[in-house]
């Protein structure tokens, strides 16, 4: 699921350096040496969503899994536990935005934000039953759910310039044959679930989720500054939005 294409953020202009800043408090100084300058007003608005613990900027990524956060937790804890990093994790010297979940509360990933123009532009968002988990070097395990008969998990990375995902293995479940129930298991590199446009599997259920629990193991821990520890002004713009725009759209300009 992608949400509205054009998403309200307020980008305030920013050199870009390589030089990451991912762990302890964060201050407005930390943007300049980080080249993460773009990325303030959705920080800000970040951190809005989660001390007001309501969705006032739910069509900003990663909001879906903010939420979740912020309902299964409440909103301290939400704030303890779900932070950021600005990192060039493509190698291009551009740095990414990442958010989700701090070291050892889930390690899922709620969005992953660009650079283009000078403004941030979303690559992914994750939410429960649309998981992203980094594995490192700009590489992520995806699990999905969309009920008892459809799994979805596999492995992707972002391209080079960040600015969209490539599937390296995409596995998932579907009704074979809706009269009998019977479920099939399928695969494709390029994450479209659909059977028509993948190969079937003929492998067992147990051994369909053997796979899954192999790829999961890789799942690493990314240091991230707690939105808790986010010591940087949280200004709001005068009319409250600005639009920015998903990466693949900023390219195609």
């Amino acid at each position: 699921m992608k949400f509205s294409k054009w998403l309200r953020i307020l980008a305030v202009s920013g050199c870009i350096a390589a030089t990451a800043v991912s762990a302890g408090a964060f201050s407005c100084s930390d943007f300049e040496r980080s080249g993460g300058g773009p990325y303030k007003e959705t920080l800000d608005a970040l951190y809005e969503n989660l001390a007001a613990g309501e969705g006032s900027n739910d069509q900003l990524a990663g909001s879906v899994g903010i939420m979740e956060t912020v309902n299964a937790l409440g909103r301290e804890a939400a704030l303890q536990g779900t932070g950021f990093s600005i990192e060039d994790i493509t190698g291009d010297g551009v740095p990414e935005l990442l958010v989700g979940s701090m070291p050892g509360s889930g390690e899922s990933v709620y969005a992953v934000y660009t650079i283009r123009n000078g403004t941030p532009a979303a690559v992914f968002d994750g939410w429960a039953r649309n998981g992203y988990y980094a594995l490192g070097a700009g590489r992520f395990y995806y699990h999905g759910s969309g009920g008892a008969a459809y799994s979805a998990f596999g492995t992707c990375h972002l391209s080079y310039d960040g600015s969209r995902i490539e599937w390296e293995d995409f596995y998932f479940s579907d009704i074979k044959d809706s009269s009998a129930g019977t479920i099939g298991y399928f695969h494709n590199t390029t994450g479209v679930w659909k059977k028509a446009e993948a190969e079937e599997l003929f492998i067992s259920r147990d051994r369909f989720f053997e796979m899954d629990e192999t790829l999961r193991t890789g799942i690493r821990a990314i240091g991230k500054v707690p939105f808790s520890e986010y010591a940087c002004g949280h200004e709001a713009a005068a009319d409250g939005t600005v639009q920015a725009r998903w990466a693949e759209d900023a390219l195609s300009d």
